[in-house]
């Protein structure tokens, strides 16, 4: 074997041997370090679930430590008392502490009394029997010594109750122990929830009993009781658990908790080893140390950095806001993650605060006969007055006259049963400053029935009020004008399509009484039912957003005769629901007149059509052959004329070019009055004629494009289009400035379309305005051709801007002429 060979072999396997040993080297370091920052997590969380069982239980304690030192328990006790369960713990008291129960023993360790409230109950019962014996076995009573409180954690059946016990002493603090308050509150599942909520994982607990009896819990059980408290366990490449036993208020086993948490560094840590190894057995040999030191520069010490930056923040007891990782990998995305839960967290906390620091609403309490113990910030705010000034003031006296014996009346008619009022009263800073306020107030009442203190919760209503007065004015407002307005009105359900309600304009425009239309769908009855099929076909004009207007609809009276209406459509909101309201104005004198007006308008641009045809054949048939004549007699002239008397040559020379001159214009002019070929050949062949002539005239150049196959159309389209053209090329001479123009002849749909355009400076907006939606029934130029072609069922366009002007001719093609464009 060559030492080439050999050597290629030995750094084979030494590569390898490295390979093996850096796979191995690698994975440990970096799954011991993942492990090791989840145990750390998991500890800070079973930290975090001690405190919020220590949290739980704190209330549970001093409830039953005020409870204690109460001189009614004494009394009660003694007999002096009888009322005690119904008063101090009743199911509102047991509530407001927070307590699922209360108990009484005497100093023989005997129960005395008890009053058991269940989560979510409003009614108190006995004890149940099962609590008294867990009670009675768990060493809380009797209390032996003054001052002395045992608390802690009990498992009732299998629910975690946290009690408290405390001496109840005699009144007089002489004497010995009258017996002992066992006060408790049980962790619900509420409970539960919220403390999975604010500390990121599942919560499990299991009494011992079940866990002792269950073979697979006996690992766990041993890890725990050789000191490993609380167990850590990897449960699957997902999920982490911890195992924490936890102890009753002696020191004896009491539960199990479980803390599941997912393994989120450890999956990121098995996707950058997978990324390492890629790398690795890709580049080899020295390569293979370079992506080690990245990979530690890169993987490993962001891990560190975030679970040192972590730990330092959970040991200053702050929120991890600003870890400062950068980056788009997984352990940047779960310092984002961590640094945007803590910000959550800090959000709750402030909105929390706003909602329970800085109340808006003003807050009084008072006694009985009115006198203030106390004024929040608000309300003295609000009266102008410092909280000291007013402490000890009438209460009922800050209140103008007329509202101080409503007041009072509330106040003395409070008892236990019924111990709040509400209340809207006027409030005035001056003669000119009025306020409306609206009041809850709650009275707390003694053990003798009588009331010791009220709460005010006070809130200022002037704006609504305010509000719901001028709303009021102006629904009675449009009431009037809606019964007396003369046009026909029709409110409709927008979501239903039912008629809500219409005015008797309504009722008169078209003959129908009003219970006709309301409730109806608006369109399945008359005179509305064939209204939507037709609105696609009418004119609509968009006035502004949400609010369209449809022109001179033609609908039937109940007698049959036709009613002309313009219509106005507008979509809101009334009473939470979206409705429309149709406007329904009487227009059918004015149609008339207009329908009229038009048929006026059409036989007078008949006439003038007929006239011009007229005045044509009369200068091409009349004038133009006197003027042939002249010519023909100037010719002969020519050669009688003597070639030596120039002069005379020279005004016959002259005569004659007049002569020729006058015959092309009259020529001109007879075609541009009415071209005969658009009777013979046709719109294309006229078209073509006059562009070519209009671009010799001008010199402006005209391209003209007819679509193949144009047919002839009946004399009216014809002249209506071609007289567009003339108009529109006069135009384009005169005003536009332009250098080139353009003009398409087309039949598209059973429609002819004319479509002029030039690149001149374009037209004045307010022109083209005028020109689309002039309603002048006879006009001059544009408007005069859209009013011409609106008398044959077209429709004329105008666009124009800084680049030029188009005009679009659009008729129907009633009566297309058996022949087709003739041949070029």
């Amino acid at each position: 074997m060559k030492i080439h060979t050999k050597t290629l072999l030995i750094f084979f396997l030494a590569i390898s041997l490295l390979f093996t040993a850096a796979l191995i080297l690698t994975t440990q370091i970096l799954l011991s370090q993942y492990e090791r920052l989840e145990g750390d997590l998991m500890l800070q969380k079973v930290e975090r679930f001690h405190l919020d069982l220590q949290a739980h239980l704190k209330p549970v304690a001093s409830a039953t430590g005020e409870l204690a030192a109460s001189d009614d328990l004494d009394r009660f006790l003694a007999g002096q008392n009888p009322r005690l369960l119904s008063t101090d713990l009743s199911a509102p008291a047991l509530s407001n502490l927070g307590l699922n129960f209360v108990s009484i023993w005497d100093n023989a360790g005997r129960l005395v009394a008890g009053q058991y409230l269940d989560d979510g109950s409003n009614t108190v019962r006995p004890l149940p029997p099962e609590l008294v014996d867990v009670l009675r076995a768990s060493g809380l009573a009797p209390q032996k010594r003054l001052g002395e409180m045992v608390s802690g954690r009990i498992l009732v059946g299998n629910r975690v109750c946290f009690a408290a016990a405390a001496p109840i002493v005699h009144s007089d603090r002489t004497g010995p122990i009258a017996g002992t308050l066992i006060a408790g509150a049980f962790l619900s599942a509420q409970d539960l929830k919220d403390i999975e909520l604010f500390s990121g994982y599942r919560l499990k607990i299991f009494p011992l009993s079940e866990t002792s009896q269950n073979e697979a819990w006996q690992g766990i059980l041993s890890r725990i009781h050789a000191g490993e408290n609380p167990a850590i366990e990897s449960l699957n490449d997902q999920e982490i658990a911890a195992f924490s036993l936890q102890n009753d208020f002696r020191g004896q086993k009491l539960f199990l908790a479980e803390l599941i948490g997912p393994r989120v560094l450890y999956l990121a840590g098995w996707q950058s080893i997978l990324f390492f190894l890629a790398a690795l057995a890709a580049t080899g040999g020295l390569l293979f140390f370079l992506i080690w030191y990245i990979s530690d520069r890169t993987v490993l010490s962001p891990i560190r950095k975030l679970g040192e930056r972590v730990d330092a923040a959970s040991r200053a007891g702050e929120l991890p806001r600003r870890l400062g990782i950068t980056g788009s990998d997984e352990i940047a995305t779960l310092a984002r993650q961590i640094e945007r839960l803590a910000e959550s967290v800090e959000e709750a906390q402030a909105r929390y605060r706003s909602i329970v620091e800085e109340q808006t609403e003003f807050i009084l309490r008072y006694t009985p006969d009115g006198a203030l113990t106390f004024a929040n910030q608000a309300f003295c705010t609000f009266i102008g007055r410092d909280r000291t000034d007013l402490i000890g003031d009438d209460m009922v006296s800050l209140f103008p006259a007329e509202e101080r014996s409503l007041l009072r009346a509330k106040i003395s008619r409070l008892t236990p049963e019924r111990s709040s009022f509400v209340l809207e009263q006027r409030f005035e800073k001056s003669p000119r400053d009025e306020y409306w306020l609206s009041r809850v107030d709650r009275a707390e009442f003694g053990p003798d029935g009588a009331a010791v203190e009220i709460q005010a919760v006070i809130r200022d209503i002037t704006e609504s009020r305010r509000a719901e007065q001028e709303l009021q004015a102006s629904e009675a407002r449009y009431r009037t004008f809606f019964e007396a307005a003369a046009d026909g009105i029709m409110i409709v359900d927008g979501t239903e399509e039912r008629i809500l309600d219409v005015n008797p304009g309504l009722s008169n425009l078209f003959g129908w009484p009003k219970d006709h239309f309301v409730g109806e769908v608006f369109w399945k009855i008359p005179p509305f039912h064939r209204l939507v099929s037709r609105i696609s076909s009418l004119q609509t004009v968009v006035l502004w957003p949400g609010v369209r207007r449809l022109l001179a609809v033609q609908l039937k009276h109940r007698n049959g005769e036709t009613v002309y209406v313009d219509v106005i459509t507008v979509s809101y909101l009334s009473s939470g629901r979206q409705v429309v309201q149709w406007n329904f104005r009487d227009v059918t004198s004015s149609k008339r007149s207009e329908d009229a007006l038009r048929q006026l308008s059409g036989r007078l641009l008949q006439l003038q059509d007929e006239e011009r045809r007229r005045i044509a054949r009369e200068l091409h048939d009349s004038t133009g052959q006197n003027l042939t004549a002249l010519q023909i007699n100037l010719s002969l002239l020519d050669g009688a004329v003597d070639g030596a008397d120039s002069e005379a040559g020279r005004l016959l020379s002259e005569t004659r070019a007049l002569a020729d001159r006058c015959c092309n214009e009259i020529r001109t002019i007879s075609y541009l009055l009415h071209p005969p070929l658009l009777d013979e050949v046709g719109l294309a062949f006229a078209a073509k004629w006059f562009v070519e002539g209009f671009a010799k005239r001008t010199g402006i150049p005209v391209e003209l494009q007819v679509s193949d196959g144009f047919p002839r159309l009946s004399p009216d389209v014809e002249t209506a289009l071609f007289r567009v053209l003339q108009e529109t090329m006069s135009n384009v001479h005169r005003h536009a400035g332009a250098n080139q123009a353009w003009v398409e002849l087309s039949l598209a749909h059973e429609e002819v379309v004319m479509h002029i355009r030039d690149n001149g400076k374009g037209m004045p907006r307010e022109l083209v305005e005028a020109v689309n939606h002039s309603n002048s029934s006879l006009g001059v130029g544009l408007a005069g051709m859209r009013e011409r072609l609106a008398q044959l069922g077209g429709r004329l366009l105008v666009t124009s801007d800084s680049t030029g002007t188009a005009i679009r001719a659009t008729i129907p093609a009633f009566e297309v002429s058996p022949w087709n464009a003739s041949e070029s």
